[in-house]
């Protein structure tokens, strides 16, 4: 879903982050919670430059994962679940090796399943591979 931030800034008191953003449909508020800024990256921290550096992967986590507050229906927030979640998701989306196919489509290499004990490579063909 497309979206467009039209504001965005961090709460000292609470230490979350206000965000304004802009969808097809209405103006949605977004609340990014003080546990969401803690758990996006390493090391844990909840400060304006954390929610601004993460600023559309939140935006995105929204429209993705987040639930409407109860108490205003036009609010969304990003709980540190919906972190989790989305960070699951983005690490296992794409293959890390692929190849380029006959027909030039980028197809993911073939992944042994059941690796054979005991096959190893000889001393001689590691150092002719090495070489090459």
């Amino acid at each position: 879903m497309e979206y467009s931030i039209i504001s965005a800034r961090f709460d000292d008191a609470e230490k979350c982050g206000r965000v304004g953003l802009r969808t097809a449909e209405q103006i949605r508020s977004l609340i990014v919670t003080r546990r969401s800024l803690l758990s996006v990256a390493s090391p844990p921290r909840a400060s304006e430059a954390r929610l601004f550096q993460f600023l559309h992967s939140f935006c995105e986590i929204a429209l993705t994962y987040g639930k409407c507050d109860p108490r205003h229906a036009g609010t969304l927030i990003v709980t540190a679940t919906d972190v989790r979640r989305w960070r699951r998701g983005y690490s296992q989306s794409e293959p890390l090796w692929t190849w380029q196919g006959i027909d030039s489509t980028i197809t993911p290499v073939p992944r042994r399943i059941d690796p054979l004990p005991g096959l190893c490579a000889s001393a001689e063909t590691l150092e002719r591979f090495a070489g090459a």
